[in-house]
Formats: C-alpha cells, structure tokens, sequence
C-alpha cells in the first residue's frame, strides 16, 4: 500500500496541463486533414496530382504535425509533475510510453518528406518513370500510415497508468478515469484492426475517444479541487 501525500497539485500545474492536452488537437488535426484528404485510395495518379497542387499546404501539415508532438512532450512532463506524488511509478510508466510514442511519431514522418521529394520532380528521378514515382508516392504514404498506427500502440499504453493515477489519486472523478481507460483501449484496437484489415478505414477511436476530451477539459476548467485519497 501506497500512502499518498497530503500535499495537493497546484490548479496552475493542472490548467497547464489541460491547456497543452487541448492545444495538440487543432495541430493533429490539421495534419491529418491535409494527409488524407489529399490520399485517393486505389488512384496513385490523382493522389500525386493533389499533393503537388497544396504542396505548400502539405509541408504546412508536416510541421504542423511535429508541433503537436512538441506539445505532447510538454504535456507528458506537466502531467508527470501532476501525478508523481500519486504513484510515481506509474506517473513515470505513463511519461516512458508517452515519450516512446513521441520518439515513433516524429521519426514516422520522414516518409512524409519521402513523399515531398518524390513529387518534387527532381532531376534525380528520371531513372523512374511516372507510373514507377507515383507507385512510390502511394507506397510511402501507406507506410506513413502503418507509423502512425505503431504509435498507437503507445498512444494507447500511455493512457492506462493515467488512469489508474486519476481513479487513485482522489483529484478527479472516477468516471474519467474510467473514460480515459476505454480510450486507450480504442487505440491498441486501432492498431489490431489497421493491421489486419489496412484498408477496412475503420476507426474505433472515433468512438472511444471521450475520456481525451472530459479529462483535459476537467483539469483546465476546474483542475485539482479534492484531496488525495489512501490507496
């Protein structure tokens, strides 16, 4: 049995934490937009064809994307200093699988510079022709993809020592915690599904993903207003 300390985290560090959960989603959500509004499943051509007309844009989803992951670095140490009294070996499970996720994401994108380069048209090019560029293009953007879903994986894993951090800590609702559980277990099975059936687009965390939203929104609207509980 652990005994948790009677000190309770400022509302400041909580707010802080909240506001960096928030500010990910618009800048994840842009990236994702241009990625695969601009990807024609089954026409590699068109895909091409689309890329090269918003490359500017594309580029603007690339960093887009690395800023979010920047945020999510932020986020992982705030709320690490949120929960360390709690249980700091889960707070420091949730922070390791958090950064390993980070580490998966930012890596991942350098097939999206793949995809940059091989729209580019640069003369080092000419040993493919069009048919075999766009083919490479189409194939990049698929292993694009399969990154991210490995992410998942720790996008998931990160999520159940934040559970049990915030059904044990006495801070928050249990329900949330509850929440935040379902959601990363709708991204391990995110992964499941893309890896099995990579062209179903089904998307479990389209439905799973409410905890991400009531957790972040708790803590920068009404942060830490209990105290810790004995576990």
């Amino acid at each position: 049995m652990n005994i948790i300390e009677e000190e309770v985290p400022s509302n400041k560090n909580a707010r802080i934490s909240g506001a960096l959960y928030l500010a990910m989603a618009p800048f994840a959500g842009f990236s994702l937009f241009v990625n695969f509004s601009n990807f024609i499943h089954g026409d590699p051509l068109q895909t091409v064809t689309n890329i090269q007309s918003v490359e500017t844009l594309y580029r603007l989803g690339v960093i887009s994307w690395l800023i979010q992951q920047t945020i999510f670095i932020l986020l992982a140490v705030s709320l690490f200093n949120l929960f360390r009294r709690v249980n700091k070996i889960s707070a420091s499970l949730m922070a390791v699988f958090a950064f390993i996720g980070i580490a998966v994401a930012f890596s991942n994108e350098i097939f999206q510079f793949a995809v940059l380069r091989l729209v580019s048209e640069g003369d080092y090019l000419q040993v493919f022709d069009r048919v075999q560029l766009n083919s490479l293009v189409v194939l990049f953007s698929h292993l694009h993809n399969h990154g991210i879903q490995i992410a998942h994986i720790f996008w998931g894993l990160w999520l159940f020592p934040m559970a049990h951090l915030i059904y044990s800590s006495g801070y928050f609702p249990k329900i949330i915690a509850v929440l935040i559980a379902v959601a990363g277990i709708g991204y391990i099975l995110d992964f499941v599904v893309n890896t099995f059936l990579p062209d179903s687009g089904i998307t479990v965390t389209q439905f799973t993903f409410v905890g991400e939203v009531v957790f972040p929104l708790w803590l920068l609207f009404k942060g830490v207003t209990t105290k810790p509980q004995k576990t």
